[in-house]
């Protein structure tokens, strides 16, 4: 991956973020006003999510900016690989019952949930095929 590519990926996935939360917000998600004045408190599945997604984000730069293919590298991106399948199965618990979209407690931002459990298995079957 070169670096421009890298940048470009950092950029696009950064603008896809922001608006998701965005429609979120506007929708009755976690990231609404709404929800957060009805006292959700910190669960476990948001514990989690949140360790395993920032300890993800930390990790993976780190993975793509190093040198590939040795022993190091093949054990931190199935680290990595395992943090984001922890991430996504445990987005699927945060949710706010009644709101949403369509009432169903999910909101737009649990797109990402959809893309990374499609994508992740993608993106290991790449890894390993070279």
């Amino acid at each position: 991956m070169t670096r421009t590519t890298l940048v470009i990926t950092a950029i696009l996935t950064g603008a896809l973020t922001a608006g998701l939360t965005a429609l979120a917000s506007l929708g009755g998600g976690f990231a609404s006003s709404e929800s957060a004045g009805e006292g959700h408190g910190q669960t476990l599945p948001i514990m989690i999510h949140l360790v395993t997604a920032l300890a993800a984000a930390v990790l993976g730069p780190f993975i793509l900016l190093r040198r590939k293919g040795d022993a190091l590298h093949k054990t931190l991106g199935r680290t990595w690989a395992g943090l984001m399948l922890v991430t996504a199965i445990t987005s699927i618990f945060i949710r706010s019952p009644g709101a949403g979209i369509a009432g169903t407690g999910f909101s737009w931002i649990h797109l990402f949930t959809v893309w990374t459990l499609a994508a992740l298995p993608v993106a290991v079957w790449g890894a390993r095929s070279g």
